[in-house]
């Protein structure tokens, strides 16, 4: 059974409204639905926004081991995200510090 665009779009959009309502774990259901819906795997060009975005949630929920995570699998396909992003975009402010995403940022410089 296919995936509507109108489903892939709507959950898009509450992935990014639900961190602003402190709903943790609903945030998190929906961008692990949004990546479920749109894989890397069966689209390489808009499945990797849809990681990023899950990534974005993490960085705003405080998960920042698990942010690291999908930042390193965004770095490591081919995809239109680069270590610059990370040091250019401020969501990722919070993670300045963290070893994991200093190694990180070496890494994919």
């Amino acid at each position: 059974m296919g995936v509507t665009g109108h489903e892939r779009d709507t959950n898009s959009r509450r992935t990014s409204q639900v961190p602003c309502r402190s709903l943790d774990q609903d945030a998190i259901r929906y961008g692990n639905r949004a990546v479920e819906i749109l894989p890397v795997s069966r689209d390489a060009l808009e499945g990797p926004a849809y990681e990023k975005a899950l990534a974005d949630i993490y960085v705003m929920i405080g998960e920042y081991e698990a942010a690291i995570d999908k930042l390193e699998f965004l770095l490591s396909i081919p995809a239109d995200f680069s270590s610059a992003i990370l040091t250019l975009d401020p969501i990722y402010d919070p993670l300045r510090d963290h070893p994991r995403f200093q190694a990180l940022l070496d890494k994919y410089e």
